[in-house]
């Protein structure tokens, strides 16, 4: 299986991740029965003994299968589920296998977590708050309704899947935090920063350019930049004891700094290799912890540079924690018992493929007759706000889970308010 990706879990709901938890599609109806003539409930694998449901794998076979057609349309040709695309398996496999190896991974996380006590609160004030922004994003209530029939999903469903995003976030938060089972010590906090070569930093920039054009100031107003820099290099080398000094960078720092990223980065940046301009970098190296440089002069302006102890970081330990939660994830999937249920054997993709096509077809004149009727209360309630009757707002739910839009990055269980449309 693919290495998870790194990143962080943010707590926000997505209309995007539509996997793991879902135990059928509804009670009154079962939009996989209606697709695939076979019901949500049934059995297609298991993983250390736990069901993994049709319900469960059906929207990965569905967003990895759109992958594949999206890319034959963009070369204009018709799907060949047989093709190997230059690898050595065939698109058709590569869609059946990716999605589950994804349904292992969100069954292992939903009974790791769960094992570990960590829980999901629906009524939550902060979920509820971004449930109806999400819903509002897809342009609304019956919108939203008609994205989940076509997924084959039900809110409740809907909910439990967001439920696994945001689990795996508070055991993460949790685990690695001082107490929590999983907490660093300082040796290996040092090693961790030794191993991925980071470097922790703050600055104070006085910018050369202007930063709404990006045109060179004048040598006068440059020069005026520099000495005004310079007077700030003096105060600071001038301050011998450490807090002190970091103090009073830090005054300088939220003061004149003219870095837009400052809000973003109040605590200054952990970066490695690379990652920020080659000036910066190779100041920050030469200096001491604790240490401020001189005048570093950028294609951004004039850099005063404070080298930060990378283990003191917060943005370290959150690092940490991704990491740790990665290979912990990496363990529970390598070492996870699975069977492969008959139904999953004998399922085709491109049977499956044609099948949920005709069913999303048969979808839309139920969904254009609403509109129609939308578009009628909409012309009411404009001719009262002085709106312009007819308006309505688009919006392009499905969107891929995976960072980068490709299935085979696989990725942690995550969730986003928005992504790349199909």
């Amino acid at each position: 299986m693919k290495n998870i990706r790194n990143r962080a879990l943010a707590l926000v709901l997505a209309l995007v991740l539509l996997t793991g938890l879902l135990s059928g599609c509804g009670q009154e109806e079962d939009p996989i029965q209606e697709a695939f003539g076979f019901p949500g409930d049934t059995v297609m694998l298991t993983v250390d003994g736990n069901d993994v449901t049709a319900s469960d794998l059906m929207y990965w076979m569905a967003y990895n299968a759109d992958y594949i057609a999206q890319y034959y349309q963009t070369i204009g040709q018709e799907i060949d589920w047989s093709a190997t695309l230059g690898g050595s398996q065939p698109v058709g496999e590569y869609v059946k296998e990716q999605s589950r190896q994804t349904a292992i991974l969100y069954s292992t996380v939903t009974a790791h977590t769960a094992a570990a006590g960590y829980s999901f609160d629906p009524d939550d004030a902060d979920y509820k708050v971004q449930f109806e922004e999400a819903k509002e994003n897809m342009g609304g209530q019956e919108e939203f309704q008609r994205f989940l029939k076509e997924m084959c999903l039900t809110e409740d469903s809907f909910h439990a899947v967001n439920s696994v995003a945001l689990v795996y976030q508070h055991m993460q938060e949790g685990i690695c935090r001082k107490g929590g089972e999983y907490e660093p010590s300082q040796e290996e906090l040092k090693q961790y920063v030794a191993d991925k070569d980071l470097l922790s930093a703050r600055h104070i920039l006085l910018m050369t350019k202007d930063p709404q054009t990006n045109e060179a100031l004048s040598q006068e107003q440059a020069a005026e930049k520099k000495t005004k820099a310079e007077g700030f290099v003096s105060q600071l080398q001038a301050i011998e004891d450490p807090k002190q000094r970091s103090d009073k960078f830090n005054e300088l720092m939220k003061a004149n700094s003219e870095d837009s990223g400052l809000a973003s980065y109040p605590n200054g940046y952990l970066f490695g290799a690379g990652e920020m301009v080659a000036e910066f970098e190779e100041a920050t190296r030469g200096l001491e912890i604790g240490q401020v440089s001189g005048i570093v002069e950028s294609n951004y302006g004039y850099h005063i540079i404070l080298r930060d102890d990378p283990t003191q970081s917060e943005e370290l330990l959150n690092s940490w924690a991704e990491t740790k939660m990665q290979d912990l994830s990496n363990e529970w999937v390598t070492g996870a018992v699975v069977e492969d249920k008959e139904a999953f054997t004998n399922l085709d993709v491109a049977d499956f493929y044609a099948k949920l096509t005709a069913y999303r077809e048969s979808l839309q004149p139920e969904a254009e007759g609403q509109e129609g009727a939308n578009d009628g209360e909409d012309a009411n309630s404009g001719k009262e706000d002085g709106g312009q009757a007819g308006d309505s707002q688009e919006s392009d739910p499905q969107a891929p889970a995976q960072e980068g839009g490709k299935p085979e990055d696989g990725g942690t269980p995550d969730s986003k308010p928005d992504g790349d449309g199909q």
